[in-house]
């Protein structure tokens, strides 16, 4: 997902994200547990995969700023170096 978005839009850096953020998917119960996020990163060209478990947050939104800032932090690491 990074690589494409960081070729499909011609830029440095490109930013995949997937997981639960919120409520649990009926679908998938035990494979759906809130917080549980992963993103990769690819800069330039080298990709970063993480997982993170973000505690439990009070909404969508709440979830989405904190995992908004585990990839800050990721990404101006990578910048840096």
């Amino acid at each position: 997902m990074a690589k494409v978005c960081r070729e499909s839009f011609v830029t440095d850096i490109g930013i995949g994200i997937t997981g639960t953020m919120g409520n649990p998917d009926p679908a998938n119960p035990g494979d759906s547990i809130p917080g549980k996020v992963f993103f990769s990163i690819d800069f330039r060209g080298k990709v970063t995969d993480c997982c993170h478990n973000l505690p439990l947050l009070p909404s969508r939104f709440a979830y989405k700023m904190a995992v908004a800032k585990e990839i800050a932090d990721v990404l101006f690491t990578l910048i840096a170096d």
